[in-house]
């Protein structure tokens, strides 16, 4: 008893320390116009943002544009006692871009992105001279080549997915309605679509468990595996991995699989590429990124740096993806008017779906579904897949910003900026009054009205803009405007007998990981007459 007792005596001790601490930092560091984080500035507190601090308060995902609303100013002061640092706080459009075309004097923090080169160095985990030869090698991976397979590979898997509901809804007893989950079915989706338009293999439900010979495990499966235990590899100490845990030696076998499918197509795409002209004759990202390698001699990435973008492709254009399109689909199904108008538009430009206009769809589709691009770009507004950024200045820089009495911010060196996405989209200075509310005309340019383009900035912008946007927007809006074709989408009748603000909170709800993540969205598909 008495060794509890001394225990908890010098638990209490150290924490009435920890308080004191706190509150002396405070006292002697805090600035008069800093306001208080309740976090510090690295990649924990990105887990923790979407529940602490309380909405509302800076630094809380949900908050939205309150914090900077209440200061009268888009860039706002932090300090933190946990971690004792000063930051920047910043929803601004104008310092937002200024910064993001900045790359010398504004570099990513490296406390963050430094965890995202655990597979090896790669072009999301790099700055400075070294992004660059990352870069300059992986860009040329992304083409109109490489689109036009995509949207071929989108249209054939969503066929192959609608026969399986089609399927599902026979035998539920229904004839032309099924209950999907569509946060775990589009996960699956746009991993065949990455897995097929990456690697040039048409990947199918039925071929995906095929086991070649000498591995222990499918390409597929390897490939599926990887992806949903890419943070577990990442965050989970090596010693862990000795004790009976099934998911880490799934984790060990199919990162082992997956290394072993791709050194040896590396060596396929290199023997291949040696009877083609260089990037120009390949399709799929893969063979474009390994043809693209040869041609380059000072920037030429070694094999584990080619692994390790190839990783990157994976984490940065699955799961966002996935879940923008989650989003997407819940948003629709609680507004039928601006369903039925992408289906109009849908309709116009497939009037029959039984027909060679609609089974063998090409790119040429893509520029006349302008509404539902609207749409996509609406979702991304409000749920952007990455809602802050966090960068590190460099140098003292004075930057505006908008308050009520205008004035300039300065920034010191090695100070954290917080580059407030989500903030920024729900701004009504740039978006109106109406900012909370779902509506993808502020996205049609008219004679009277452009959209604030500066004010958008789901993929970034300046040099460390997202290389991959347009082939995820092309992937988006095609699976988009195809499902609405051949669906109706609509909330559970458990759903739908809510108030459209419960609907709301339940289907659009979302925590932070390393993107935000939707919680299970379960809704009604109903076919429609071709």
């Amino acid at each position: 008893m008495s060794l509890l007792w001394t225990a908890a005596q010098c638990a209490g001790a150290g924490v009435v320390c920890w308080i004191t601490l706190m509150v002396g930092r405070v006292c002697l560091y805090k600035r008069p116009d800093e306001r208080l984080m309740l976090l510090p500035e690295n990649l924990f507190a990105i887990f923790v943002m979407s529940f602490w601090p309380p909405k509302g308060w800076s630094g809380n995902m949900y908050s939205h544009f309150i914090p900077f609303d209440r200061e009268g100013s888009t860039v706002m002061p932090l300090y933190s006692p946990l971690s004792g640092e000063h930051s920047i706080q910043c929803a601004d459009a104008t310092a937002l871009n200024a910064i993001m075309n900045d790359r010398k004097r504004f570099v990513k923090a490296p406390k963050v992105y430094g965890h995202l080169s655990h597979f090896g160095k790669n072009i999301i985990g790099t700055e400075g001279d070294e992004w660059l030869r990352h870069r300059s090698v992986a860009r040329l991976a992304f083409s109109e080549k490489n689109n036009a397979l995509l949207w071929k590979e989108t249209v054939r898997i969503l066929q192959d997915w609608s026969a399986e509901w089609d399927a599902q809804a026979l035998a539920s007893g229904s004839v032309n309605q099924v209950t999907v989950d569509f946060t775990h079915t589009l996960k699956e989706i746009t991993l065949f679509i990455i897995a097929s338009a990456g690697f040039g293999i048409q990947f199918s439900r039925s071929s995906v468990a095929a086991l070649k010979p000498g591995y222990t495990m499918s390409f597929g499966t390897a490939v599926f595996v990887v992806i949903e235990t890419m943070f577990v590899r990442i965050f989970v100490p090596r010693w862990l991995y000795h004790l009976p845990i099934k998911t880490l030696h799934e984790s060990d076998e199919a990162f082992f699989n997956m290394r072993r499918y791709i050194d040896e197509m590396i060596g396929e795409a290199r023997q291949k590429s040696r009877q083609e002209t260089a990037a120009g004759e390949a399709v799929d990202l893969f063979r474009r990124l390994i043809a693209a390698n040869e041609t380059e001699d000072s920037s030429r990435l070694t094999d584990d740096e080619l692994v390790a973008n190839i990783y990157a492709f994976f984490l940065a254009g699955h799961e966002t993806s996935s879940h923008t399109l989650t989003f997407a689909f819940a948003l629709l199904a609680m507004h039928p008017d601006i369903q039925d108008r992408i289906f109009d538009e849908a309709s116009a430009l497939w009037p029959d779906t039984t027909s060679e206009a609609w089974t063998s769809s090409t790119m040429v589709d893509y520029p006349r579904l302008e509404y539902t691009l609207a749409a996509l770009r609406e979702t991304l507004r409000l749920f952007p897949a990455v809602p802050v950024l966090l960068r590190v200045c460099t140098a003292d820089t004075v930057l505006p910003r908008r308050v009520r009495n205008p004035t300039s911010q300065e920034w010191e060196p090695n100070m954290s900026v917080t580059l407030n996405i989500h903030s920024l989209h729900m701004d009504p200075f740039h978006w109106g009054e109406d900012v909370e509310d779902f509506r993808p005309e502020r996205f049609i340019d008219t004679d009277k009205y452009q959209w604030p383009r500066d004010a958008w900035l789901p993929f970034t912008a300046g040099p460390h803009v997202c290389i991959g946007q347009r082939f995820a927007i092309i992937e988006s809006v095609c699976i988009l405007a195809r499902m609405v074709r051949m669906y109706r989408i609509a909330p559970t009748p458990e759903v739908a007998r809510l108030s459209k603000q419960e609907q709301w909170k339940m289907l659009t709800h979302w925590t932070m990981g390393m993107t935000a993540t939707p919680g299970a969205v379960k809704l009604v598909m109903e076919k429609r007459q071709r």
